[in-house]
């Protein structure tokens, strides 16, 4: 590709770092998921108040970048509207 005024070297850059956003476009920092499980918590207790339910995976053990949050429940558990069905299976508010 050639755009006027921009060197190859630039032009080799901004597609790298174009390539890279796509790539991880799906990942999360925990500090930020950590805000958006905390609601996601406190749903799934409201709506499953007898319910033992606990985190898992990745987020349990505080990976700073994950692609998912997993949750564990000695029930199972009545899901909201809020949470919208992913293709892969998964849930996402």
């Amino acid at each position: 590709m050639k755009l006027k005024g921009f060197g190859q070297k630039l032009q080799d850059e901004v597609i790298a770092n174009i390539q890279f956003l796509t790539a991880n476009q799906h990942l999360y920092l925990f500090p930020h998921l950590e805000i958006v499980a905390s609601e996601i918590y406190k749903s799934l207790v409201e709506l499953n108040p007898n319910a033992r339910i606990e985190w898992t995976g990745e987020f349990r053990k505080r990976v700073q970048v994950l692609d998912k949050l997993e949750v564990v429940s000695d029930v199972q558990l009545i899901k909201s509207d809020a949470f919208t069905p992913h293709t892969n299976g998964h849930f996402y508010t």
